[in-house]
């Protein structure tokens, strides 16, 4: 899908979805080809992090390649932008989550942050998006190959009619304009680009039912018929949404719980960060030894909820027992050694392992996630 725009009087042509072949992931006719196991990682501002609470997306992507055995991974963080991406202590950097989940695909979604630095911003964000797009391609976070990357621009800002709401006449002007840099940047590369300014703009055009609720931030409405054209812009084309998905939409919902409560696990300052080696007068054990074993059997749970999606849908009840068996038997290992994940059953004795980090967190993992 070719998308040709106005940007301040420059028209910029060729800027489509894929612009160039640079890597076997990406075809040649325009639409990005996604091979067998892939792993997609989402990346960016709350556009992306939204994305994983209703997941029509995901599951139109995931019927549009029934057979490709596809892993997504959401890692997108309200109010990200490309260079500031605030964390707690020990988070992790964006390239150990990445490569921690061997991201064969980047989604990145970025701009809409930024924008609000105006015109003057600009400069800026230009030279932190190329700085940006040089360092992430050249990557290896699936160990062997460069990753795809495909930018994805922020949406209109939509006008809802209501006077207890911006109705987007100051941020729209900002948001295009970094939108077109955005543009320029990805031709300057070759990257894939998604013009998703130009594109809920028509969309909002052509519905009369609002897709946001406060302008910038969609409904689950919203969502679900952004999901189609927004798969078509990347793939080339989409099935539309029905009923029918429903039950693939459980399974992908089910996985997403379980992937954003290990990535985005709650209090993490006491689980990895400052307060989580506290002397509790319980030596050896700290917040970090016992809360990261409950923390580590999450990214099961995902792995468990991603098996029973692909590439038809199986019963939620085989799903509910797989997560109820991995719950109750996930071990932790140390060496050979099999270690129980309830602190008081190893009480005396003195070979529990010190979590330093664990299994599930970015800086000593050794299995993808």
């Amino acid at each position: 899908m070719i998308m040709l725009r106005k940007c301040r009087h420059t028209l910029i042509t060729g800027v489509a979805v894929i612009l160039t072949a640079t890597s076997p992931t990406e075809a040649r006719d325009g639409a990005l080809e996604l091979r067998k196991g892939d792993r997609i990682c989402l990346i960016g501002n709350a556009l992306a992090e939204c994305l994983q609470y209703f997941g029509y997306f995901e599951t139109l992507l995931h019927h549009r390649f029934p057979n490709r055995q596809l892993v997504v991974r959401n890692l997108g963080f309200c109010g990200d932008e490309v260079r500031f991406r605030p964390r707690s202590l020990d988070f992790g950097t964006p390239d150990q989550h990445l490569k921690l989940r061997g991201a064969d695909v980047v989604f990145a979604f970025f701009g809409f942050n930024e924008s609000f630095h105006g015109p003057d911003g600009l400069p800026t964000f230009e030279q932190e998006l190329d700085q940006f797009i040089t360092h992430t391609r050249a990557q290896r976070y699936n160990g062997r190959s460069h990753p795809t990357l495909v930018l994805f621009s922020p949406i209109t800002h939509e006008n809802l009619n209501n006077p207890n709401i911006p109705d987007g006449t100051g941020t729209n002007p900002n948001i295009e304009l970094y939108t077109c840099s955005m543009a320029r940047t990805a031709a300057k590369h070759g990257v894939p680009f998604v013009d998703l300014y130009e594109l809920t703009s028509r969309l909002y055009d052509a519905d009369d039912e609002p897709f946001t609720f406060n302008g910038i931030h969609l409904t689950e409405s919203g969502y679900r018929r952004l999901a189609r054209p927004m798969l078509q812009a990347v793939c080339g084309s989409s099935p539309g949404w029905s009923a029918s998905l429903e039950p693939l939409r459980a399974e992908v919902l089910e996985k997403k719980f379980n992937n954003f409560h290990n990535y985005r696990a709650v209090n993490g300052f006491y689980i990895y960060g400052g307060r989580s080696r506290r002397d509790h007068s319980n030596p050896p054990y700290t917040d970090a030894d016992v809360i990261e074993n409950e923390r580590a059997k999450w990214p099961q749970l995902s792995i468990n909820a991603s098996g029973s999606s692909r590439p038809a849908v199986q019963s939620r009840q085989r799903l509910i027992t797989a997560a109820r068996v991995s719950h109750t038997t996930c071990q932790r290992t140390s060496g050979s050694r099999s270690i129980s994940s309830h602190p008081k059953k190893q009480r005396n004795t003195s070979t529990w392992p010190k979590v330093t980090p664990s299994t599930c967190s970015p800086a000593n993992a050794n299995s993808l996630i």
